[in-house]
């Protein structure tokens, strides 16, 4: 189980969490931009790991593209 569903899971949250640490010690003043883009390429492999275990591609890119013409009709109005 290695490399299993359950642990690639806890993996993906500790990742973000990650992320999310780098992200407030930037808002903190503690300026580490190596860090930040680590953190965002380690959430950045795990998403891909994610989409993996839960969605196919194609159901993927039309769920994606769903959501960004929603997010475009939204700034546009503003």
């Amino acid at each position: 189980m290695q490399w299993g569903k359950e642990l690639q899971l806890v993996m993906c949250i500790e990742e973000m969490s990650e992320l999310t640490k780098a992200i407030v010690k930037e808002l903190r003043g503690k300026r580490d931009i190596d860090n930040i883009k680590e953190e965002i390429v380690d959430v950045e492999i795990m998403m891909d790991q994610l989409k993996l275990i839960y969605i196919d591609e194609a159901d993927f890119k039309k769920m994606k593209a769903k959501k960004i013409k929603r997010l475009d009709l939204i700034i546009r109005r503003d």
